[in-house]
């Protein structure tokens, strides 16, 4: 998955291709142990499109890979069958992972820059996959090749293709399905940001087997592959042109917002697929306006990034009195469950500090890793270490409430802690706009400018042509 500095990896004891025998036990364990870490470090995961995923019969699920092994860890986790991995062999190199890797039937991948005779060894790979396919089963694929921190899909790699071709012609009935994830994050390596993981409509690998040549069945295969992971993914050529497609999407779904209004993620993902769809055309057609509209949005966004100030602050036109009511009404729930968050605080503050800081000065897309998975094995440790040194000071049953009290208090400490900060975000825009109506005004007034320059664009865009919103 991720690119890795692998220098040594001549003199280390090559990964093999895992066996594919069914472990549910181990299947499940490691499902839950995902969905509760990942659930633990995001505040939200979405998933949708669960549909599409076939119940039964040979599946590979590709998916983008911009978040390093917390990529593999959402497909493995979120998904209800659970998929075989296939990952770069460098990672073996990590001797933590090992364990998991193995309990989880992880199959290795030989990248031809990083390993001598790569080809040679890949044959067990397409082996063990083409096997395991041809029994009903289910792969995970990162077709890009490895982690980024681009802010769009990346050219695939034939392999995925070559592979799902492969296995088709080892078991033509029922066919393989390749079925497109979209992994998306509003803030990847931030701690209880917001994950969406999306699945799109499967490809049968039966429509690309009679072609001219097996060199066209696998371009028009992989040409197929990366169209349809453009339309579960967020695609932009640049960051500055992601956020302000954000800004805009965020103003569109909730042009009259409540103080307690935050759009979900899975709805503003689709909004801003279309946005970019449709800035692209606005761009060549209507030069002019699109820029305008461009610079309005960049000029509010600017002024709330400024005053560290969310949408829904000045899009709500609240009174003082509405303001009054809100924030006693979120003060009130947070008073209720503070005991609890205090305590788990306390037994949670040193693992996480510990976790923190490892992630530090770590590359974009490799930060969440740096913090997801350390934890796996320094909560627990740290949770028996206070229960050890508790009942050694005031006895068992002290030690036992001590080593339960952790993992317990931890769910309410994460909500606590989100809504606080929240909470605090508030305090701070409601003082400064109480006190600054100046500030306030002048926000209001570049909100709805920006809005009528999304409405303008909005019925330019009726008379953009069908093939191109397609």
């Amino acid at each position: 998955m991720t690119e890795y500095n692998s220098t040594s990896l001549r003199d280390r004891a090559e990964p093999r291709g895992r066996t594919t025998e069914p472990r549910p036990l181990a299947d499940h364990f490691l499902q839950w142990l995902a969905r509760s870490v990942l659930k633990m470090f995001y505040r939200q995961v979405d998933v949708v499109g669960l549909h599409n995923l076939p119940t039964s019969g040979p599946v590979v699920v590709v998916a983008n890979h911009t978040n390093s092994l917390v990529d593999g860890a959402m497909v493995s986790g979120f998904l209800p069958r659970i998929p075989r991995l296939i990952v770069a062999s460098t990672i073996w190199a990590y001797k933590p992972l090992i364990p998991i890797m193995n309990m989880a039937g992880v199959i290795p991948i030989h990248r031809r820059s990083e390993i001598a005779g790569s080809a040679q060894k890949n044959r067990s790979t397409f082996a063990a996959t083409t096997d395991l396919l041809a029994a009903g089963g289910m792969i995970s694929v990162f077709p890009e090749g490895e982690s980024h921190d681009e802010p769009r899909v990346k050219p695939l790699k034939s392999g995925t293709a070559r592979l799902a071709l492969r296995a088709h012609a080892e078991a033509p009935s029922p066919g393989v399905s390749i079925v497109p994830i979209g992994l998306s994050y509003d803030a990847k390596g931030r701690f209880r940001s917001r994950a969406l993981m999306e699945l799109g409509t499967p490809i049968p690998v039966a429509s690309f087997v009679d072609r001219s040549s097996e060199a066209a069945s696998t371009r028009a295969l992989t040409q197929a592959i990366h169209s349809a992971m453009l339309d579960v993914t967020q695609n932009y050529e640049n960051r500055d042109l992601a956020r302000l497609v954000g800004r805009a999407a965020e103003l569109w779904e909730t042009p009259h917002p409540t103080l307690s209004d935050q759009p979900a993620l899975v709805i503003t993902a689709e909004r801003r697929r279309d946005f970019v769809q449709r800035y692209n055309w606005l761009r060549a057609e209507h030069p002019k306006q699109t820029a305008a509209a461009w610079a309005s949005f960049a000029a509010y966004d600017a002024a709330l990034r400024k005053n560290s100030m969310r949408d829904v602050h000045i899009g709500a036109e609240a009174s003082a009195s509405d303001w009054r009511r809100f924030l006693m009404s979120s003060a009130g729930g947070l008073l209720l469950l503070f005991p609890v968050a205090v305590v788990g605080t306390v037994l949670n503050l040193l693992s996480f500090g510990v976790v923190k800081t490892m992630a530090l000065r770590r590359d974009p897309d490799q930060r969440a890793t740096w913090q997801v998975f350390p934890t796996i094995a320094l909560a627990p440790f740290f949770w028996c270490l206070q229960g050890l040194l508790a009942g050694l000071c005031f006895g068992w049953v002290v030690g036992l409430v001590t080593l339960i009290s952790g993992p317990a208090a931890l769910p309410v400490t994460l909500n606590v802690s989100d809504r606080a900060t929240r909470w605090l975000h508030d305090v701070r825009a409601w003082r400064k706009l109480s006190k600054d109506k100046a500030l306030q005004g002048c926000l209001q007034a570049m909100r709805k400018d920006a809005l009528q320059q999304l409405e303008d664009l909005a019925t330019l865009v009726e008379d953009m042509p069908d093939p191109v919103q397609d």
